[in-house]
């Protein structure tokens, strides 16, 4: 009790201090930890210390080989696991600049399946709670999320696609703010060098009592009200030849046509 088990110094500083070869391995294991105990706070079943590396790998995983099996496999307690229990835990420290997780693929990727994708996160019996959370109360000029695309993007490529599959309620995107807002946009959309596109486009083919796109004003009664519900600004300053210009600020068209000649629409 209190004392190591197995105690192994090296002063070389090259090659390896200790090695495990087992090249007819399939099934079984080339180095197996085990502990039957109660293994509490600071207590580790392994423990990996190099405070002074700096550009080295303080742990490598090489697996050129493999298909369908894993790198590294981590199982965690399941329903035994609390809220403040993690099954990997990256605490990067005080650091300002570097990243906690990178995950980097060189391939031509093309893996669109329900197992597949850079990063795949599924839970889906989750009910009630958050799959994944993000937490950054301290930004002031920065991003909590960049995605960044480029210009091989097609007509069915998407930077974010958000399915909601079948549902009939909840929100596909919700943005929230509980403060005075005074900004340009809770949600922004620039394509200032767009000519022929379309920037946002809202399909509801088969609303029927619905909305297409509902934006609601002020209610409280004892404010006055000087701003806009909705605003639709032009302004241009035309350097060009004589021409004409035919477009609209809005443009709401209506087109209705009765396949049913004894059917009366009113």
């Amino acid at each position: 009790t209190g004392t190591n088990g197995a105690d192994i110094t090296s002063t070389a500083n090259t090659g390896t201090a200790l090695t495990v070869t087992a090249n007819s391995l399939s099934t079984g294991n080339g180095l197996s930890l085990t502990s039957t105990g109660t293994i509490t706070t600071g207590g580790e079943l392994a423990e990996m210390i190099a405070n002074s590396a700096t550009t080295g790998n303080v742990v490598n995983i090489s697996g050129t080989a493999l298909t369908s099996g894993a790198a590294l496999a981590i199982t965690g307690g399941g329903a035994n696991m609390l809220t403040a229990g993690e099954v990997v835990d990256v605490n990067t420290g005080a650091n300002t600049v570097g990243a906690g997780v990178r995950i980097t693929s060189t391939g031509t990727y093309t893996g669109t399946g329900a197992t597949d994708g850079i990063l795949n996160i599924t839970a889906n019996s989750a009910t009630t709670g958050n799959v994944g959370y993000i937490s950054a109360t301290g930004l002031t000029s920065g991003s909590a999320l960049t995605i960044v695309g480029s210009t091989p993007l097609t007509t069915n490529g998407e930077l974010i696609n958000l399915d909601m599959g079948a549902a009939t309620a909840g929100n596909g995107l919700r943005v929230a703010t509980t403060g005075a807002y005074t900004g340009t946009g809770l949600v922004t959309l620039t394509g200032d060098s767009a000519t022929t596109g379309t920037l946002a486009a809202v399909s509801g083919a088969a609303l029927t009592s619905g909305n297409g796109l509902s934006v609601t004003g002020p209610s409280a009664a004892a404010t006055l009200f000087t701003g806009n519900v909705g605003v639709l600004s032009y302004n241009k300053t035309y350097t060009g030849a004589t021409g004409n210009e035919s477009g609209d600020v809005l443009n709401l068209t209506r087109s209705l046509a009765v396949n049913n000649g004894a059917t009366t629409l009113t």
